[in-house]
């Protein structure tokens, strides 16, 4: 019910609701759960500044969950999220770049 709930909401243009809703997918708590769907909603909350949602995708970018392997896409998803002062997406951001 919550993947449902979060999924009208970010419909609705709450980009929180499509990051709880991507991280729901991406872990698999939801039935018919798909990484597609997941990155899709975690790219739009981070587009809308949700610093979090972009050292998600650094992740999947970086390990090639459910997509190919892009290093550079990582990087840029770890620069993003270190505009939140995250420490561990700038180090992971800085370990690839170099």
């Amino acid at each position: 019910i919550a993947l449902t709930l979060y999924s009208q909401a970010s419909e609705l243009g709450h980009e929180k609701a499509a990051y709880h809703a991507g991280k729901l997918h991406l872990g698999g708590q939801a039935p018919g759960s798909k990484v597609i769907q997941a990155y899709n909603l975690l790219e739009s909350a981070a587009k809308a500044g949700i610093y979090k949602a972009c050292l998600i995708l650094g992740k999947i970018s970086e390990y090639g969950l459910g997509r190919i392997i892009d290093i550079p896409l990582a990087i840029t998803w770890y620069t993003q999220a270190s505009a939140d002062h995250n420490k561990n997406s700038y180090t992971r951001a800085l370990a690839l770049y170099h």
